[in-house]
């Protein structure tokens, strides 16, 4: 999977370079914004409470985010990026030449920090005593101490060409594709 991340970021990276070239030397609107930063957790008591969207340790990480627009003519370029974590990833390109072609493409990723009783083992039966009876529920909670998370990544794209003016026959295209560990 590590991989597969590599590549997609690879290939998204290739065509964030290769696309403003399409779109022309000379740009009516030309708009970049680098944001770098960092951000800080310290949950101590309270990690599974606070923690659920982020890191379950308290530690120092870096987060930064591009956004980069161009538009010439009829054409617009645009990239947008936020990179929180390893497992919390957001990225955009989109490239749009007048009616003709239309791309974009997406990458989300995001980790949740589940609770830590998911309630696998249930188990019920009846009270059976000389006074009133009613229905008991039990669990054991058989792994203390283990951190339960989901790490989504959701890819998505989209392609519309226009094949011919004429009779406005276009080409349409999309793909979404969900992974969960």
């Amino acid at each position: 999977m590590k991989n597969f991340k590599k590549q997609f970021c690879l290939g998204l990276l290739v065509l964030a370079l290769a696309l403003p070239s399409i779109a022309g030397a000379q740009s009516e609107i030309d708009r970049f914004s680098l944001w770098m930063g960092t951000h800080y957790t310290d949950f101590q008591d309270y990690a599974k409470k606070m923690g659920e969207f982020g890191k379950v340790s308290d530690d120092i990480f870096p987060e930064f985010r591009v956004d980069y627009l161009k538009a010439k003519d009829r054409s617009i370029y645009s990239l947008k990026t936020h990179y929180f974590d390893d497992e919390n990833i957001i990225g955009e390109v989109g490239f749009k030449n007048a009616d003709k072609l239309d791309l974009n493409i997406k990458y989300r990723s995001q980790t949740t920090q589940g609770n830590q009783d998911l309630l696998a083992n249930l188990s019920a039966r009846e009270w059976k005593t000389t006074g009133p009876g009613g229905k008991i529920l039990t669990h054991e909670l058989t792994d203390i101490g283990v951190d339960y998370s989901t790490h989504r990544q959701e890819i998505q794209s989209k392609l519309g060409m226009l094949l011919s003016s004429k009779g406005n026959i276009r080409l349409m295209a999309a793909h979404r594709t969900i992974l969960k560990d």
